[in-house]
C-alpha cells in the first residue's frame, strides 16, 4: 500500500503570502483537497456528512492564515 504524500494547496500559499482572504473558489479547491485527504484516510468520511462541513471549516481556517 503506497501512502500519498501531503501537499499544502497553491491556495493556501497565495493567500497568506499576499495577506489577503480567500475568494470562494479558493475555499472550494481547498475543501476538495481536504475532503479527498480525509475520504482517503478512513471509509466511513464518506458516509459521515459532518465531514464535509468539516473540511469547509478546515480549509476556511487554513486559508484565513494569521488573519
Amino acid at each position: 500500500m503506497s501512502v500519498q504524500q501531503a501537499t499544502i494547496p497553491p491556495e493556501i500559499i497565495r493567500c497568506i503570502a499576499h495577506g489577503r482572504e480567500p475568494d470562494m473558489s479558493e475555499m472550494r479547491s481547498v475543501a476538495d483537497q481536504i475532503w479527498r485527504d480525509i475520504v482517503g484516510a478512513t471509509s466511513n468520511a464518506s458516509l459521515d456528512p459532518k465531514a464535509r462541513q468539516l473540511s469547509l471549516r478546515a480549509a476556511r481556517a487554513a486559508l484565513a492564515g494569521g488573519h
